[in-house]
């Protein structure tokens, strides 16, 4: 019984809306619609439309420029969708965003298709259809008399019009001369309040057969606007053409950044060393437990180390993790490969490889993206790129460069910086997650040796006797060293080193450097050989021992100086290690020589103390003599004197 009432209602719904223009179709009134009625110049309109052979009803939102408009369509029934239509034209709503080749193939916004058809309407705009409706060839035009719409005393006017078997029927009201004006300024008298758009069967009039009612519930003209329009964060836009983007990331670099989870309400800071050169890739982070740590995947962590220092030699396959909290070496062991760095070359030998730097940071080498427009971010105009990687058909991840507009002076380089990288993962169960990576520092070492981070294995280095070295840098002095940078002389020694006795610049550390007579010398040490077994890495190099190290070091020096590079800006140096000059500093050094004695002993001191007493009671006695000769000499008489003292 209650389904029954209900079909009845929605009958009664749909066709309590009769026909009016049966009578006036004949008839040959035709009072025209105030042709001031249109929409003229940039506005907001806020309608309430209905579907009345649906039953649906949808909220529509227009702004509209000069340039652009902006359509924004809510229902329950499809939830909010938007038309953006100008510079580039597409719509979006929740789950997706699609360009639109042809505005003209947009179905009837305000209007069903079939409504619209009926009408010959072609329009977009609320402005388009009500310039259509003062301009169109209706049989039959009626001002009928004043209602209220709203609140507000209007004018209803009637359209009727005969077109392919159908009777048009448009019911239009409008605030007039004498209505309450607008609660907008902007807005004169007339305007529209409400449009009414039926047809109807021909053969049977009662037969309503599209439908359509508008109730415009805010407008309001815009004065100089110019819409800021985003394209929606987080979703991929299919059809955009691709835009080439300034390359971020060169084979050797060095970065510092936070990288935020959202979701987890987690920071974390990170530092990023790169060398696809020497395939070796290092970080500085902390890692928290139970909480996504960025780069490290599932790989395992050992248990009490939050400030963690990631090694990966990807030539040797070694791994070295340090606690950077006490600089202690955790463990020396084989890459894992469930470090986000690591990729799998070849699943069935379980070969890895490094990363490029694309893939680590963009999930992909051959990504193509899109210009997305401007997005201010924290009062910065940025340039927003986008690309979309599909990880699995499940699992997708939608990436979002965001470059400045003008140049930037890092460093010493002036160019668009790379301010942030936002990435929105979605997962097999629909669920998206958001991480923001917003860059500090970014440092291209591709021309240059210095390293602005400590990277270093030294605690994880095992010494031996051969480790200790020491080698002549010929031609220069340690003034000149320093004016050059120590940090880049040590580099590019330990990089032509590392080379030449065919060993990982990771073995070769601690250096020093010491002005000795006319030469430089460097001393540092060699790691011995791990011991550890590697990872499979792809092109793999075997360690080899210190001692072999040293001799090939040895061997190459005997015949020959060592050039070798650095670079300061854009000048390269050439320096020579000396031919023959390559030392081993002795663990056990020989006893130095004992001093010579230049004091006084406490025998000779009494000696001497013992001499100048007899020399001086000689001369006491030789001086009373003088003086008492004297008095003889001189005939005066020794006399006492009493005097008293005052």
């Amino acid at each position: 019984m209650i389904w029954c009432w209900f079909a009845i209602l929605s009958t009664v719904l749909v066709n309590c809306y009769e026909l009016k223009c049966e009578k006036q179709m004949d008839g040959i009134r035709k009072d025209l619609l105030p042709k001031t009625l249109a929409l003229n110049g940039s506005y907001k309109i806020v309608v309430r439309r209905t579907d009345w052979l649906t039953n649906v009803t949808s909220l529509i939102t227009e702004s509209h420029t000069a340039n652009e408009t902006h359509i924004t369509i809510e229902s329950r029934s499809t939830g909010t969708t938007h038309f953006i239509l100008g510079s580039r034209n597409y719509t979006y709503n929740e789950t997706s965003c699609a360009a639109l080749p042809d505005v003209a193939a947009l179905p009837a916004i305000y209007l069903q298709p079939q409504l619209a058809e009926s009408y010959n309407f072609t329009g977009t705009t609320m402005a388009e259809l009500i310039k259509f409706i003062i301009y169109a060839n209706f049989n039959y035009g009626h001002l009928r008399n004043k209602i209220e719409v709203g609140g507000i005393d209007a004018v209803l006017w009637l359209g009727c019009h005969k077109r392919k078997n159908r009777i048009l029927q448009l019911e239009a009201a409008y605030a007039g001369e004498h209505s309450q004006k607008s609660y907008s300024s902007t807005v004169k008298s007339p305007y529209i309040l409400s449009l009414r758009l039926a047809t109807f069967n021909d053969t049977n009039s009662t037969l309503l057969t599209g439908h359509d009612s508008l109730e415009i519930t805010e407008l309001e003209m815009l004065t100089g606007a110019q819409l800021e329009v985003e394209l929606p964060k987080g979703l991929y836009c299919s059809g955009f053409p691709g835009a080439k983007r300034s390359a971020i990331f060169p084979n050797k670099f060095e970065m510092s950044f936070d990288y935020t989870d959202v979701d987890g309400k987690v920071v974390h800071d990170i530092d990023m060393y790169y060398n696809g050169n020497e395939r070796i890739f290092w970080m500085h982070l902390n890692a928290r437990a139970g909480k996504i740590t960025p780069f490290i995947g599932n790989a395992t962590i050992p248990e009490g180390i939050t400030n963690i220092h990631v090694i990966h030699d990807f030539q040797y396959g070694l791994q070295y993790l340090l606690d950077g909290d006490n600089n202690v070496c955790s463990s020396v062991s084989a890459i894992d490969a469930n470090f986000g760095d690591v990729q799998t070359v070849n699943a069935s030998t379980k070969e890895i490889d490094l990363k490029k730097p694309t893939q680590l940071f963009l999930s992909s080498n051959d990504s193509v993206f899109y210009n997305a427009g401007k997005r201010i971010v924290d009062d910065i105009p940025l340039d927003v790129y986008v690309t979309k990687v599909s990880n699995s058909p499940t699992t997708s991840t939608v990436i979002e460069l965001l470059y400045t507009m003008e140049n930037w002076v890092v460093e010493t380089a002036a160019a668009p910086f790379l301010h942030s990288i936002i990435q929105y993962h979605m997962n097999e169960s629909g669920k998206k997650t958001k991480t923001v990576i917003r860059l500090h520092s970014f440092k291209n070492d591709s021309g240059d040796e210095i390293l602005q981070t400590s990277l270093s294995i030294y605690p994880c280095l095992k010494l031996v006797e051969d480790s200790y070295l020491y080698i002549n840098i010929k031609n220069t002095t340690l003034k000149n060293l320093e004016s050059f940078g120590i940090g880049r002389v040590r580099e590019g020694l330990r990089e032509a080193v590392a080379h030449v006795a065919n060993i990982s610049v990771l073995r070769i550390a601690n250096f020093f450097f010491k002005q000795i007579q006319e030469n430089v010398v460097a001393f540092f040490v060699i790691g011995e050989a791990s011991g550890v077994k590697p990872a499979n890495a792809w092109n793999r190099s075997n360690e080899t021992s210190a001692e072999s190290a040293v001799n090939l070091l040895n061997a190459t020096l005997k015949e020959k100086d060592i050039k070798f590079p650095i670079f300061i800006g854009h000048r390269m140096v050439m320096l020579s290690l000396s031919k023959a000059s390559l030392g081993i500093i002795p663990s056990v050094w020989a006893p130095l020589p004992l001093p010579t004695f230049r004091g006084y002993t406490g025998g000779s001191m009494f000696v001497l103390g013992f001499f100048m007493l007899l020399l001086g009671a000689a001369l006491g006695v030789g001086i009373v003599y003088f003086i008492w000769k004297r008095q003889r000499f001189s005939g005066l008489a020794y006399q006492a004197c009493h005097c008293k003292i005052l």
